[in-house]
């Protein structure tokens, strides 16, 4: 749930992830994200406001660009969600390091 982690933080896990996974090794990441349709996105444009007010009444989270964060360079995206359960929007993003494409094409 990267939506309850700092900036940094978030740098810092992805990085590690790539660091240990074995090159066949997935990351999934999830988060609240901005929206898919207009209940959804409307939600997600109030929340940033009640976060920067009192964090506490949204359980700290706060919408993110997950994509954005799961490097092309190191990572090759393998499946990518977004869904609004109840108007509340997330998205899943599941990767796969990008030196075990290289690894399965060399295999194969």
């Amino acid at each position: 749930m990267f939506d309850l982690l700092s900036e940094d933080y978030i740098v810092a896990v992805v990085r590690e992830a790539h660091r240990i996974l074995r090159p066949s090794g997935l990351l999934c990441v999830s988060s609240l994200s901005s929206g898919v349709g207009g209940p959804s996105r409307l939600v997600s444009s109030a929340w940033p406001r009640v976060h920067a007010l009192r964090p506490a009444l949204v359980g700290g989270c706060r919408p993110l660009d997950l994509l954005a964060r799961v490097a092309p360079s190191q990572w090759k995206v393998q499946q990518h969600f977004e869904l609004a359960p109840f108007g509340v929007p997330s998205e899943v993003v599941v990767a796969a390091r990008g030196d075990a494409l290289q690894l399965l094409h060399a295999e194969g």
